[in-house]
């Protein structure tokens, strides 16, 4: 389902010590990981030999250290995307006005979204507000993401911050659809914040995370009915709704 440069899925994979590795399908909410299982080299007498390597304590050893050098270098990897990511959308200008996507979806530039090379970019944040990556749309609509920085749990969110106990919070799939939310909440609450998740595979967690900070608010999940996409009857974006409820 990607269009042009999209990314809706990434894919890791460790082959040295044990090897494993991990598939995340963000636009299907799907999230597999798997490790090779040592113990079919025991069953055949081809492999017999490396079984009994790897079964040593000098290997195991190995195998442990490089498992812990994989997770430091990921981390510092993720905080230099994020840091770059952080510089270039701090350069970027601030945008409030026409833009060929925003006009084509009916809907305004809010807070945040700046324009840089003459695409919007998208701020996203954590829970806590600190700046993970930014989403950049061009005129066609076509989306990426910040390189390496960190989407699984960001999100972009419109009055957040003003946000006053009892109102509600409205958590949905997309800029242009939360982007509609809020302009169409005006008519109805004083203070209502939309929180807009990149991808229906991230909604169950950042319900999770809204749900621990903001206890006195109610949080109303927005889905996406995909039904239209898929002719083998699933439902992404209304499944994923149903699962962060």
């Amino acid at each position: 389902g990607d269009k042009g440069r999209e990314t809706g899925a990434v894919y890791c994979v460790h082959s040295d010590g044990y090897p494993a590795g991990y598939v995340n399908n963000y636009r299907d909410s799907v999230y597999l990981t798997w490790k090779f299982d040592i113990e079919e080299l025991k069953q055949n007498k081809k492999y017999e030999k490396l079984y009994k390597q790897v079964q040593t304590p000098e290997y195991k050893k190995y195998a442990e250290e490089r498992r812990k050098q994989h997770e430091l270098e990921e981390k510092q990897e993720t905080i230099e995307a994020v840091k770059r990511a952080q510089e270039i959308y701090n350069k970027a200008k601030d945008f409030t006005g026409e833009h060929d996507y925003l006009k084509r979806k009916q809907v305004k530039a809010h807070e945040g979204v700046k324009i840089l090379n003459g695409a919007l970019l998208i701020p996203l944040r954590n829970i806590n507000g600190e700046f993970m990556s930014y989403q950049r749309i061009k005129p066609d609509g076509d989306k990426l993401y910040a390189k390496d920085a960190l989407t699984g749990e960001a999100f972009y969110s419109m009055g957040l911050d003003e946000l006053s106990s009892g109102s509600p919070i409205l958590l949905c799939e997309g800029y242009a659809t939360g982007a509609t939310l809020r302009e169409l909440a005006e008519f109805s609450y004083d203070k209502v914040a939309v929180i807009c998740a990149m991808s229906c595979g991230t909604i169950q967690r950042i319900a999770a995370s809204l749900r621990d900070k903001y206890r006195d608010n109610k949080i109303i999940v927005m889905a996406d009915d995909d039904s239209a996409k898929h002719t083998d009857g699933k439902n992404p974006g209304v499944e994923a709704g149903l699962y962060a409820v």
